[in-house]
């Protein structure tokens, strides 16, 4: 468990310090995702989800997704295997292929598996290699809100309504830091408690439209479908 890059590095940070200012809680009235934000310095909105900005069609300094893992693609997708997320309650399981590593950045309790791991991935803070996280960022928590109020979100691309059992909907965030985040909205345990993530593949702008972003966007569907909890 852990996370892929430099800012969900950032979010560990952030829950640290959200949690020492709550003197070893985030309860405080407010959701997780907002302690965390409120930490990192994001400003909260009303609970309609905002239109993120486009970014331009070529930016010189935009995450690049590694060569040989933009060719992977083509390749066959590999057996898949159970995941499960132990860190967090209640637990849940989904499958993915055997070429996604659990990666820790300790961002507890945060989720993440990377794609094409290798051992330089532990030392690399601005690590561009696609990954599939659980993850409570803010905009996802915001979405979900706005689905169950209104039955639909705005600011996203490609939303799509689910209902089915804890998954809500998918929908797609096109520039969050310069990435493509493509996400299952869902609430974990009883719908009540308002414990709302999403199940994601983050990935580099440069794969998209690409036999790259087609497999990882079924790995996602079949992670999707696979969503258990105990």
């Amino acid at each position: 468990m852990g996370l892929f890059d430099k800012i969900l590095k950032e979010a560990a940070k952030a829950i640290d310090n959200a949690i020492v200012n709550n003197g070893g809680s985030t309860a405080n009235g407010n959701s997780f995702a907002e302690a965390v934000d409120k930490a990192m310095g994001v400003k909260h909105e009303a609970t309609h989800v905002s239109a993120p900005s486009p970014a331009p069609a070529s930016i010189s300094n935009a995450p690049c997704t590694p060569p040989e893992v933009l060719a992977s693609g083509s390749e066959p997708t590999a057996p898949y295997k159970i995941v499960k997320n132990e860190y967090y309650e209640p637990i849940s399981s989904f499958e993915l292929p055997e070429d996604f590593t659990e990666f820790r950045s300790h961002a507890e309790p945060m989720m993440c598996h990377l794609y094409k791991y290798d051992e330089k991935d532990d030392a690399d803070i601005d690590l561009n290699k696609p990954c599939i996280s659980l993850d409570c960022a803010n905009f996802i928590y915001k979405a979900v809100v706005s689905y169950l109020s209104s039955g639909t979100v705005s600011g996203l691309s490609q939303f799509q309504p689910i209902d089915r059992g804890h998954i809500l909907f998918k929908a797609k965030n096109v520039n969050y830091y310069g990435k493509i985040v493509a996400f299952y909205g869902l609430y974990l345990g009883d719908r009540s408690e308002k414990n709302y993530w999403g199940l994601c593949m983050t990935y580099c702008r440069d794969a998209v439209g690409t036999p790259l972003e087609k497999k990882l966007t079924a790995i996602l569907d079949h992670a999707a479908e696979t969503y258990n909890e105990e």
